[in-house]
């Protein structure tokens, strides 16, 4: 009994010491990001990534200080587990859709017709695949791209994250 009270005290001190230490690093990043060092705020939000890697704030203020930084490549795999994690942020949706279409751009995918494995190849693995009577769906963060044939159809289709399944946002 005795060692169970220690090992629920020790988790709970380490769970503090964590939660601490993210919210120093939180704070030290945003203060970054509010003067415009977003280089000197991704250290800061990396920490806090490690440290709550399931977190939409946390994600998003890395995607964003990535993004400042032209690092559109390490914006994109952050922007996408921002905007699937819950809760829903608004501003995590915003930076997505922002990440997406400087991806789109990019690497020249936003153009129906273009071959689904090139796709795949550009964006990386998708978050979600499905199948439907009308063709295929890659799903990365909370874009829809749809296919029909093995070719590009759909690329401006943004559907719920999947804690939130049942409706599209309408954005």
């Amino acid at each position: 009994m005795k060692n169970e009270i220690k090992l629920g005290i020790m988790s709970i001190l380490l769970c503090g010491c964590t939660m601490s230490q993210s919210a120093l690093n939180y704070s030290n990043g945003s203060d970054c990001l509010a003067r415009g060092d977003y280089k000197d705020a991704i250290p800061y939000f990396e920490e806090c990534v490690k440290l709550g890697p399931n977190m939409s704030l946390n994600q998003n203020n890395l995607a964003c200080a990535y993004e400042a930084e032209d690092h559109i490549d390490k914006a994109w795999g952050h922007s996408r587990i921002a905007v699937r994690s819950p809760p829903y942020n608004e501003e995590a949706f915003v930076t997505f859709k922002q990440i997406y279409f400087q991806m789109l751009k990019k690497n020249s995918l936003a153009k129906e017709g273009i071959a689904m494995k090139v796709v795949k190849e550009k964006l990386g693995e998708p978050d979600e695949t499905s199948t439907m009577h009308s063709g295929d769906r890659l799903v990365y963060g909370v874009a829809a791209l749809d296919f029909k044939d093995q070719k590009l159809v759909s690329y401006e289709r943004f559907i719920s994250p999947p804690y939130m399944r049942g409706g599209l946002y309408e954005h």
